[in-house]
């Protein structure tokens, strides 16, 4: 059963497929977990440690030779990577002075419609200001309009009430030297009778 188990372990790892309680007791056609368990652990295991590299003892002068082409490798790494933060450093540089230029021009305009806000605020307030000067003279106005009216009819009742005036002091005029005129015709044969008397 072992043998058989590992046989079927090694077959689905060839195939690509990784072994598991389930696939190698599918194949086997049946079995206990707890029998297939133990033995695909240590086919496991087995896998693991022939896997691992094998320690090999090399020349000191191989070894040296490894050494210092591991440092040129490291060094020029290093250098790589130095450059490259140098640049990135630089690209961010970069990048910070055109976001604070961008940043001061933000607030400069800011500023300036700030102040523009605040001087059409200003206009808006002495035009409402206007506006209701306007208002009040329309309003005085309209009352001036109507005591003219007022006024003018008045005047034009004064007016018609002289006219009847005047028309009644003609006939009263009239009348009066009407009366003045009479006394005179009626004396003066009254005294031309006297006079003749006395003559």
């Amino acid at each position: 059963m072992q043998k058989r188990i590992i046989e079927i372990c090694d077959r689905l790892a060839e195939q690509g497929i990784k072994p598991t309680l389930e696939k190698v007791r599918t194949e086997l056609g049946g079995g206990s977990f707890s029998t297939i368990n133990p033995v695909l652990k240590q086919w496991k295991e087995s896998r693991e440690s022939n896997d691992s590299p094998a320690t090999i003892d090399l020349p000191n002068e191989i070894t040296a030779i490894g050494l210092k082409a591991a440092g040129m490798i490291w060094k020029a790494a290093n250098d790589q990577c130095n450059d490259l933060v140098k640049a990135v450093r630089h690209e961010a540089d970069q990048l910070t002075e055109q976001a604070h230029n961008e940043r001061d021009e933000a607030l400069g305009e800011i500023q300036r419609l700030e102040s523009e806000n605040q001087r059409l605020t200003v206009k808006a307030t002495q035009q409402d200001e206007l506006i209701g000067d306007l208002r009040i003279k329309a309003a005085l106005a309209e009352k001036a309009d109507a005591t003219i009216s007022a006024l003018r009819a008045e005047l034009e009742k004064s007016q018609k009430e002289k006219a009847k005036l005047d028309g009644m002091l003609i006939v009263y005029e009239s009348i009066g030297k009407q009366l003045e005129a009479e006394p005179a015709t009626k004396a003066s044969p009254r005294k031309t009778k006297q006079q003749a008397i006395k003559e």
